[in-house]
């Protein structure tokens, strides 16, 4: 082997470390890491009210139904409270 391969190794080798130490940092690093558990947790969230909209427009009258508990408990509620 000859030097101008061994400098051609040594190069390649420097870029491959690079691509790794690149890597692990965006591994470990703590705001790219905040970064992805947001973009994964407003992903999730809008599949949930995606899925509770769809639910929620194909069962209107059990909606309407949770509605009209929710108002009247409320209602309700505070009407039997005396002030003391």
């Amino acid at each position: 082997m000859n030097v101008s391969e061994l400098q051609r190794q040594i190069e390649v080798t420097r870029h491959d470390l690079d691509e790794t130490l690149e890597a692990l940092h965006a591994k470990v690093s703590p705001g790219l890491r905040l970064r992805a558990a947001w973009d994964a947790t407003q992903t999730t969230s809008l599949s949930a009210v995606r899925s509770g909209v769809g639910w929620a427009i194909s069962h209107p009258f059990a909606v309407l139904g949770i509605a009209a508990t929710l108002v009247f408990g409320v209602c309700f509620r505070s009407g039997l409270r005396r002030p003391r």
